[in-house]
């Protein structure tokens, strides 16, 4: 037996051939497939309905919890660069590190000066100083 399209038939739709295709299985198959189907698509809408709802209250919560502590920290961080600001305006431009050396260390003492283990300075000759602690 050949198959012979004819361009008089109709064409279906891809809709029209799966509804053809139900009536190879029972009904209870095809009402069961369905509800599963239904009881899907209501859980995936219940479910995005959800997580919805509870991102807006995480990140509202959170927002009205952690901004204080942002505000606080934005304005302390201000207080300090005006501190330094004017401490640098007021005692010269090496005078603004926290420390007065790199990395936040202590200043070292000009050439010719010696720390004793007292915490005083003396002058000296030497171009060469010691820090004993």
């Amino acid at each position: 037996m050949r198959f012979e399209w004819s361009p008089l038939e109709p064409d279906e739709s891809l809709s029209e051939r799966l509804w053809g295709l139900t009536e190879m299985f029972p009904a209870g198959v095809r009402n069961l497939t369905g509800a599963v189907v239904s009881l899907s698509a209501a859980s995936v809408k219940t479910l995005y309905q959800f997580s919805c709802s509870a991102s807006w209250i995480f990140f509202t919560s959170s927002m009205i919890l952690f901004a204080p502590v942002v505000f606080e920290v934005e304005r302390a961080q201000m207080e300090e660069m005006q501190r330094s600001q004017q401490k640098q305006v007021l005692l010269g431009p090496g005078s603004a590190v926290g420390g007065g050396g790199p990395g936040g260390m202590p200043a070292l003492p000009r050439c010719g000066t010696i720390i004793d283990r007292d915490g005083e300075c003396e002058k000296e000759q030497l171009q060469v100083f010691f820090l004993f602690r």
